[in-house]
C-alpha cells in the first residue's frame, strides 16, 4: 500500500529555491549543469503535482 506524506515547509522552501535557480540564466555554469538543475525542478514539480492530486 503506497502513501504520500505532506510536504514540509522546509521542503517547499527548497523547491522554491530550486525553481529560482532553474529559471536563472547563469553564464558561469556549464550548460549541462543548468540542464540538470532544470530537470530536477521539473521532476520535483511533477512529484508535487502527483502528491497534491492524490493526497
Amino acid at each position: 500500500m503506497a502513501y504520500y506524506c505532506r510536504i514540509s515547509d522546509k521542503d517547499e522552501k527548497s523547491i522554491c529555491l530550486l525553481k529560482k535557480i532553474a529559471e536563472m540564466d547563469i553564464e558561469d555554469f556549464p550548460s549541462h549543469i543548468l540542464q540538470q538543475i532544470k530537470n530536477a525542478w521539473e521532476n520535483c514539480h511533477q512529484d508535487i503535482s502527483t502528491v497534491h492530486h492524490y493526497g
